[in-house]
């Protein structure tokens, strides 16, 4: 599977997810997505072309690298990309949520773009309100300085 490349590298585990309604797939509670398993470069295009989450399984060395595919396709699937969830699905203290929203921070990709500096500048330099933050981000596996590209299509999936 040399040429599958993916633009997101989950850190969820795949054993530890629940299993889900379709073949070879489990379900990520995180994400509220179904991940769908793939053991050959025809499976990896298949999904990438319907803009599913995939695992990659090597079986060989009883691993799975997870994440969305390079180039996945947008199609009416009930994906919901984490970066387009609104910062209210963030464990986050309401004042922080509405400190964050006029701020301009609406989704969570607008959080993860940020570096920790640019995070204190936004919320007056309180490191308290960073480290709350950092915290409710990495329940996700994410963080601050995330290079994550052109995320922002003219519309959300």
């Amino acid at each position: 599977m040399d040429i599958c490349k993916l633009s997101f590298i989950c850190s969820q585990d795949w054993d530890a997810l629940s299993p889900a309604g379709a073949a070879g797939a489990r379900h990520c509670d995180r994400c509220r997505t179904d991940v769908f398993a793939v053991r050959s470069e025809d499976e990896f295009e298949l999904h990438r072309a319907q803009g599913h989450c995939v695992a990659l399984l090597f079986e060989d060395q009883f691993l799975a690298t997870m994440g969305m595919p390079v180039d996945a396709g947008v199609v009416a699937v009930t994906m919901d990309p984490i970066l387009y969830r609104p910062v209210d699905d963030l464990e986050l203290p309401e004042a922080l949520r509405r400190e964050m929203k006029r701020q301009g921070l609406r989704l969570i990709g607008d959080v993860v773009e940020a570096t920790q500096v640019r995070m204190l500048e936004l919320l007056g330099g309180s490191r308290r309100k960073v480290d709350t933050l950092q915290g409710a981000l990495a329940a996700f596996g994410l963080t601050f300085g995330m290079q994550v590209g052109n995320w922002r299509p003219e519309a959300p999936p």
